[in-house]
């Protein structure tokens, strides 16, 4: 299982969005001590999911479309995780061991309802929670 930050940075580059209303990538990647590459990918995914518009050129940058308090952590992570967190191994199973032939299913099971939950809380947080924490 790989470790993806795509949700974590685009909690930042909201958060941050919804402090300054426009930035470009290039303060964005600053902020987040990252380049601006990966920056451009993650605000790519919230731009087709609706969250963020972006304008080109040297007066652009991007900005949210709708209010911090409308946008819930669960839309951020929908619009930039690909598939669930939690997956089992896609090896064939070891057909002379037991656990191997069984533990997927056991684990898929598990990681259906982790998933879910995760979900769940995500969805009961506001951007605008984040955002009032942070300038806390």
């Amino acid at each position: 299982m790989t470790k993806s930050r795509n949700f974590a940075t685009a909690v930042h580059i909201m958060t941050a969005l919804a402090c300054a209303e426009t930035l470009t990538s290039r303060v964005l990647a600053q902020s987040i001590q990252t380049n601006p590459g990966l920056v451009r990918r993650v605000l790519a995914k919230l731009v087709r999911c609706g969250l963020v518009e972006a304008q080109r050129g040297k007066s652009g940058g991007s900005r949210l479309t709708r209010a911090p308090s409308s946008i819930s952590l669960r839309e951020i992570y929908e619009a930039v995780e690909e598939g669930p967190l939690l997956r089992v191994s896609g090896k064939e199973p070891h057909s002379n061991c037991v656990v191997s032939r069984n533990i997927q299913g056991v684990l898929e099971d598990v990681f259906e309802d982790a998933e879910e939950c995760l979900k769940k809380r995500l969805a009961s947080v506001k951007l605008s929670s984040v955002v009032a924490e942070v300038r806390a």
